[in-house]
Order: structure tokens, then sequence, then C-alpha cells
């Protein structure tokens, strides 16, 4: 099969750049190893309003909206922050995933469902994807390969592209029904003995139903199952309201949580999404990240298919490289130091920083005001050196100092 641009995986990402290449009226095949489109689901489905006005984007498939979020400390204080409208959506990633699917089908775009990416061989003339489909094995032949199959990407293992796997998390997911919540606000979970080296996390749904889950570093991946079990029949604010519950949907999912590798881009391939690492470490989020990064690979490579004949060479491809690190760049890596901040607190310093956050309404207000979760650093590091004279702790103050100074002069 031949195609002027070959697309691995159809989340939010490559369908974005696989609509806009085949609006351009270049040919385009998009091949997904699963059978069904936003299956299995992946995250939580959280889409800020402020995303989706930028990207131009509707939200499909929306189940809530929600407003602000609650944050549980290891000793179980809290504080909430929240606005009086709602910040985001929360969708139906299947019904979401499955309209920017038909989108980039209209568009002229060639889905190939259960047929998996197995290497990608870069020639003088193309760039060639060996896959697996259901009739057996089949190749895909191309001026450019796209990697946007996620954290373990194929494509970026096979070119030399990949991230660090040790600075990954594997995340678990269970959606419940019949649980009492507040339909307005997501949950997070904080504490060693839930969620090590992350947090657990309820997301609602509906009135009535969430998703519930956490995610570990891979050092601790085959446990994450039977942590999230302990967290839902354990947690003292989790447990009662478990009890009537009926879970209906489980997922595990990868998420890349240190930031890019040092390239996304080499002679006939391009990653983006979670295969180049464009998400919010602090969240794991990176619709946002993935849809953006996307729409600038999209330009980047009708401009080079136009002007250049034969494999897209790196040098053409530059341009991407540069103009999504400069747009999200500095908010990746910023959200890459505040993760390994957040990893290297004790749960005692935990619920000390909530004692001190949950005192100071001036604090918590301004979060409120100028809080933007796709853009964190404009609100945390006003906000981080305002804690820093507050605090009285020497060794959470030498923490602090570490991360203000690393991004002060950025």
């Amino acid at each position: 099969m031949n195609c002027d641009v070959a697309v691995v995986g159809a989340g939010p990402a490559g369908l974005t750049l696989a609509r806009i290449c085949s609006e351009a009226g270049y040919s385009v095949i998009i091949c997904e190893e699963h059978a069904t489109i936003g299956l299995p689901t992946h995250c939580t489905g959280k889409i800020s309003l402020n995303a989706l006005n930028e990207l131009g984007i509707k939200a499909k498939g929306i189940l809530t909206e929600v407003a602000g979020a609650k944050f549980i400390s290891p000793q179980l204080s809290s504080f909430s922050i929240k606005r009086a409208d709602s910040q985001a959506k929360i969708v139906d990633r299947t019904i979401f995933d499955q309209y920017l699917s038909d989108k980039a089908i209209n568009a002229g775009a060639h889905l190939l469902t259960n047929t998996k990416a197995l290497d990608v061989r870069v020639g003088s003339s193309v760039v060639r994807v060996n896959c697996r489909g259901e009739r057996g094995d089949l190749y895909i032949q191309s001026r450019i390969v796209i990697g946007a199959d996620g954290a373990h990407s194929t494509v970026a293992n096979t070119c030399s592209l990949s991230m660090k796997h040790d600075a990954m998390r594997l995340g678990a997911q269970r959606d419940v029904e019949n649980i009492a919540i507040n339909p307005e606000m997501v949950e997070v979970f904080l504490g060693k003995t839930w969620a090590p080296g992350f947090f657990a996390w309820l997301v609602p749904t509906s009135a009535t139903s969430a998703r519930i889950g956490l995610a570990l570093p891979l050092q601790l991946a085959q446990a994450t199952l039977t942590y999230l079990d302990r967290f839902m029949k354990n947690h003292p604010l989790i447990r009662d309201r478990l009890k009537p519950c009926r879970c209906t949907h489980q997922s595990l999912h990868i998420i890349p949580t240190g930031g890019p590798p040092a390239h996304t881009i080499s002679d006939g391939v391009l990653l983006i999404g979670d295969a180049a690492g464009q998400v919010k470490s602090t969240t794991g989020g990176g619709i946002y990240f993935g849809i953006s990064c996307a729409s600038i690979a999209g330009e980047i490579i009708i401009d080079a298919l136009k002007n250049t004949k034969g494999v897209l060479k790196r040098s053409c491809l530059k341009p991407y490289e540069e103009k999504w690190r400069a747009k999200v760049g500095h908010e990746i890596e910023f959200s890459v130091h505040m993760r390994r901040f957040l990893d290297s607190l004790t749960d005692a310093e935990v619920n000390y920083l909530f004692e001190v956050i949950a005192q100071n309404d001036a604090l918590l207000k301004n979060i409120e005001a100028k809080g933007d979760i796709d853009h964190q650093s404009k609100v945390s590091l006003s906000s981080l050196r305002y804690i820093m004279k507050i605090v009285k702790r020497p060794r959470i103050l030498y923490k602090l100092s570490r991360l203000i100074t690393r991004f002060a002069l950025k």
C-alpha cells in the first residue's frame, strides 16, 4: 500500500494530523492496532474549555463538566480549588476519538483497524512500515511515517527516538457506577500508601458514576492493580462510597512522565503525542499538548511534501521540532521537574504543606483566579515563591528553592 503519509496510532494526535494532511490533498493511511477507535480507554477524558476553544474542537461525547478539584493529603486533610463556572469537560473517549476519526476519514484518510505496526524501515526513496493485520502481514510505503502510537511507540523504538522507560508510570483505571460524588469536582488523593510516585484520582462522569484510578512508577508496575484494589477497599474516604458500586470497565495504560526524547524527528519519521512525550508529568494529561503539536506537525509536513521529493528529510522537518518545543516545551519541562519535586516529598512533608496551603485564603484565591491546567507554570511558580515565604521547614525550603531557581531565568 502506498501513500504520502503513514500514521501509526489512531488517538487524538494521530487522527488530527491525518485530517490536516488529507484536507490538503495528500494521501494518508492510518494503522491502528485495536479493533475499535477509542478503546481501550487510556485516560480520564478530561479536556479544559480553554484547550477546546484554542484548538477549535467540539467536545463530542460530553459526559459531564467539572469546575475544580479537591486535594486530599495522606492524613486526610484537604483543600479545594474551584471556580464558579466549569473549567473542563469529561468526555467519552470512544465517542470523542471516533468523532476525530470520522473527520479524518471524511477528509480522505484511509483507516486500517486491527493493524499493528511491527517495525519501520527508512530507505533512500520510501519509508516502509511493516504491519500485521487481520489478513496477515502487509506493508505501507510512504514519504513519512508518523509515530502517534503511545508511550511504548513502535515507531520511536525502531527509529532510535524512544524515551527513557524508567521515567514512565503505569496507570490503572476503573469505571464505577452508583457512587456518591460531587459531579463538579475531581478528587486527587496523595500518599505513598495509596499511590507511591504519583497519585490516585476520582473523576466524575455523571451525577452517580466516575472513573477511579491511580498510577505507579514502572518499577512497581506489577503491583498496580493490587494498589488500586487496596485504595478502593481501604481508603477511609473511598471505601464506604464504593460498597454499593458496580465496576463496568478496567484499563491499564503507560504514561510518559519523564519528558520528551532528545529528538522527535529523523529522516522520514516524526513523533507526536505520547510517543513524543508531549504530556504533563504532573497529571499525565496529554490530549491538549498532543493535538496542539499535531497541528504544528501537519503544517510543517504539508509544506515539506509540497516543496521536496522522496522521503522527507530531517532538515525539512526541523521546524516542527523548533515550533512545538517553543509552544509547549517549557510547560512540559516544568511539569517534569514539578513531578520530581512532588515525588521527593515524604508523606509528612505533604501533610505539612497541606496545612500551610489550606490556612492561606489569599494563596487559594490566587490559584483559583489564575490557575490554568494546561499552562501550569504560570501560576505555579508565583505560588511556589509565595509558599516559600510561609514554609518553616528547611528541608522543604531547600527542595522548593531548587525547583524555583531552575526556572527563574526562563
